[in-house]
């Protein structure tokens, strides 16, 4: 089943979580990929991107690219 799920209160707490986590590192995200990855955490999935190096980070989210499996597949 394929939905847009919803930015909350939630999601927007873990996003504001993971921003001082990164900065503390010097590493921040552009805030968009902060509340996508706040998302992810909150709904409990799998962020599925082509751009693993950004979200690899975020020690509690899960990233997969799928395009690798496609490519590994041929």
């Amino acid at each position: 089943m394929n939905r847009v799920l919803p930015l909350t209160e939630q999601s927007v707490t873990i996003s504001a979580g993971i921003y001082a986590e990164l900065r503390k590192t010097g590493k921040p995200l552009d805030d968009i990929d902060l509340l996508i990855a706040g998302v992810a955490i909150a709904n409990n999935r799998v962020l599925v991107t082509h751009n693993r190096s950004h979200f690899e980070r975020i020690d509690r989210l899960e990233v997969e690219d799928w395009s690798e499996e496609q490519t590994a597949g041929r």
